[in-house]
C-alpha cells in the first residue's frame, strides 16, 4: 500500500496519476477524486485570486451533489455497520470496537435515545498488532477500497496512522487517541455477510 503522504503532495493530474498507479487499481477512485478536487481548489485560488469564489463554489457543489445523491444508500449502510461491529466485537483478533450501536460503547445510551440508526462508520483495534501487522489486515481486504473517506455506496477501509494522521507525531496521535493498530471502516451497501466474510479472511493471521 502506498502511504497517503506521497499522494497528498501530488498536485497536477499527471502527478496524481503517477502516484495512483502504485496503488491497487480497484481501490484508488476515491483517493484520486479527493486529491484532484483539492488540486483544483488550490489552482483556482492561485490562478483567479479574488475571482476564485465562483469556481470553488462550482467544484464544491459537485462534490456535495454527489453526496446527496447517495444519502439514502449511506443511511442503509448503517445496518451493515451494526452487523460488522457485532462481528468484530466477538472476533479473537480484535482488541476493541468503537461503534455507538454497541452496548459496550460509552455513549450507547445517548445514541439510542437520539439516533434512528448508528451509521456505517466502524473503528476497531487489531489485538497485539504493530503498525505493519495492522497495515497487512487493511491490504488483505478484497472487498473494501482503501481510502480516507466516509465513502459512497462501496465500503472503504483505512489505517489512520498512515493516511488521516500521517503528518502527526506519535505524541500527537496518542493525544488524539489514534494508536498504530487502529483501522477505520466505512461500510457501504454490500451484503453484510460479504463484508463480514472479507473481514474474517483479512484478520486471519
Amino acid at each position: 500500500m502506498v502511504c497517503a503522504a506521497g499522494l497528498a503532495q501530488a498536485g497536477s493530474d499527471d502527478e496524481i496519476a503517477s502516484m495512483a498507479a502504485r496503488l491497487k487499481p480497484a481501490r484508488i477512485e476515491h483517493v484520486v477524486d479527493g486529491l484532484r478536487l483539492r488540486a483544483q481548489l488550490s489552482a483556482a485560488y492561485q490562478a483567479e485570486g479574488e475571482n476564485a469564489r465562483a469556481t470553488v463554489k462550482h467544484l464544491l457543489h459537485g462534490a456535495l451533489f454527489r453526496g446527496r445523491m447517495i444519502a439514502k444508500e449511506r443511511l442503509e449502510a448503517g445496518e451493515n455497520g451494526l452487523a460488522v461491529a457485532r462481528f468484530l466485537e466477538e472476533h479473537p483478533r480484535v482488541e476493541k470496537v468503537y461503534y455507538p450501536g454497541l452496548e459496550s460503547h460509552r455513549d450507547h445510551a445517548e445514541a439510542k435515545k437520539y439516533m434512528r440508526g448508528y451509521g456505517g462508520l466502524v473503528t476497531f483495534l487489531v489485538k497485539n498488532a504493530d503498525w505493519r501487522a495492522t497495515a497487512d489486515v487493511v491490504d488483505r481486504s478484497k472487498l473494501c477500497r482503501i481510502a480516507p473517506s466516509l465513502g459512497g455506496v462501496e465500503s472503504l477501509i483505512e489505517q489512520p496512522l498512515v493516511m488521516s494522521y500521517y503528518q502527526r507525531t506519535p505524541e500527537e496521535r496518542k493525544a488524539f487517541g489514534i494508536p498504530d493498530n487502529m483501522i477505520r471502516l466505512a461500510c457501504g451497501i454490500e451484503d453484510a455477510a460479504d463484508l463480514i466474510a472479507d473481514l474474517e479472511q483479512a484478520l486471519r493471521a
